[in-house]
């Protein structure tokens, strides 16, 4: 909801002839942006979770792995296990 609020709103600035920078201040977001969304035709629709290869979610899980066992490793070190 909030990309396609976003999206309405920068459509209403720049009709009354907002300049890019100002709408991009008052939204706080980049002035890329801005122009990504006045050429939209539509709302921007959320593609739902983002599709990693096979190789990235490896890589995404074995990162993720590692980080639960330091974390058990300081809490082991505290508890005097």
């Amino acid at each position: 909801m909030y990309r396609e609020h976003a999206w309405r709103e920068v459509k209403r600035l720049r009709k009354q002839g907002t300049p890019i920078a100002v709408i991009a201040r008052r939204l706080g977001i980049a002035r890329n942006t801005v122009y990504r969304l006045l050429r939209m035709d539509e709302p921007p629709v959320f593609a739902g979770r983002m599709q990693f290869s096979s190789r990235q979610e490896l890589a995404v899980k074995l990162f993720a792995r590692m980080l639960i066992n330091e974390a058990h490793a300081v809490l082991n070190s505290e508890s005097g296990h």
